[in-house]
C-alpha cells in the first residue's frame, strides 16, 4: 500500500461528492502548509463553538472573530478592550430568599482597586419582623467584619403623614440607612440606590463614603422617603474595604442587591 499519494487534483469517481477516510480517522495538516479555502465554501462542525470550554469572564485581550466590512469582508479579530461597553460594570450580586430568615447577608468582594465609585442597588429588603431597620457594616481583607466605632451617618425621612425625622449616629459600630420597614409582602419592603466611593487609588484618602435614597412603607404602612449619607472615618490604607454585611434588628427574610463599578 502506498504511503504517499502525489496528484495535482482529486475528483470524485462519479457525481460531485466524495469522502476522505472513515469515521475515527485523523488527518494532520503539517505546520507551514497553507490550506486555501478563500474562494470556497467551508462548512464547520455544529459543535465548533458548543464543544469548547465556556468562560465566565472576559479579559481585555480576549479576541472576537469579525468580518471587516471596510476591507472586503476579510476576517480579522477585535479585542474585548476595544469593543463598545457601558460605564457600569457589575462586580457582585446576591439574591437571598428564605422562609426561615437569616441574621445577616453579605455581599463579598464587590469593591476593588479597579473602581473608586460604585452604584449599589437594593432591589428589595424585607425584614422577618415588622418595623425592623436596615443596617450594614464593612468587610475587609478575607471578608472580615469591621466592628470599630468609626461609622458616622445622618439619614432623614419624610412620611406621607407629613412627619419628618431620621436616624443619626457618630462614632457608631454600624451604618443605619433606614427607619422601620414593614414586613408584609404586599408592602414591597425597601428599595433604593446608594452611591459609594472607596478612593483606593489614594490610600491616604477616606476608606468609605456613601450617599443614597430609598423608599419603604413603615410598620404603620405609612410611605416613607429617605435620603442620607455616611462616612467610615479612616483611610483606605488602614481599612481596605472589600464588601458589606447587611443586617437588621432580628432577621432578614429577603434581600436582593447588585453592586456596579463606575468607569472613569
Amino acid at each position: 500500500m502506498s504511503s504517499e499519494i502525489k496528484a495535482d487534483k482529486w475528483s470524485p469517481a462519479s457525481g460531485t461528492s466524495a469522502t476522505i477516510g472513515d469515521s475515527g480517522d485523523t488527518y494532520t495538516v503539517p505546520s507551514g502548509v497553507t490550506l486555501d479555502t478563500s474562494s470556497s465554501t467551508l462548512t464547520l462542525p455544529s459543535s465548533v463553538i458548543t464543544g469548547q470550554t465556556a468562560i465566565t469572564s472576559l479579559a481585555d485581550t480576549d479576541k472576537f472573530l469579525v468580518s471587516d466590512a471596510s476591507d472586503s469582508g476579510n476576517l480579522k479579530y477585535v479585542e474585548k478592550q476595544y469593543m463598545p461597553s457601558g460605564n457600569f460594570v457589575k462586580t457582585a450580586s446576591v439574591d437571598f430568599e428564605s422562609g426561615t430568615g437569616a441574621n445577616f447577608v453579605e455581599l463579598q468582594n464587590c469593591f476593588s482597586d479597579t473602581y473608586d465609585t460604585y452604584m449599589f442597588v437594593i432591589r428589595r429588603y424585607l425584614p422577618e419582623d415588622n418595623g425592623d431597620v436596615l443596617n450594614f457594616r464593612l468587610l475587609t481583607g478575607t471578608n472580615t467584619e469591621v466592628n470599630a466605632s468609626n461609622y458616622y451617618y445622618a439619614v432623614r425621612y419624610y412620611e406621607d403623614t407629613g412627619s419628618v425625622g431620621g436616624p443619626t449616629g457618630a462614632a457608631q459600630n454600624k451604618f443605619q440607612i433606614s427607619g422601620g420597614v414593614h414586613n408584609g409582602q404586599e408592602q414591597g419592603g425597601l428599595s433604593g440606590v446608594i452611591w459609594i466611593t472607596t478612593d483606593k487609588t489614594d490610600n491616604s484618602g477616606n476608606a468609605f463614603k456613601f450617599t443614597g435614597t430609598n423608599g419603604a412603607l413603615n410598620a404603620n404602612s405609612d410611605h416613607v422617603s429617605q435620603f442620607g449619607s455616611g462616612t467610615f472615618l479612616d483611610t483606605s490604607a488602614d481599612v481596605d474595604v472589600t464588601g458589606v454585611k447587611m443586617f437588621c434588628d432580628n432577621q432578614i427574610r429577603k434581600i436582593h442587591m447588585i453592586c456596579y463599578g463606575v468607569k472613569e
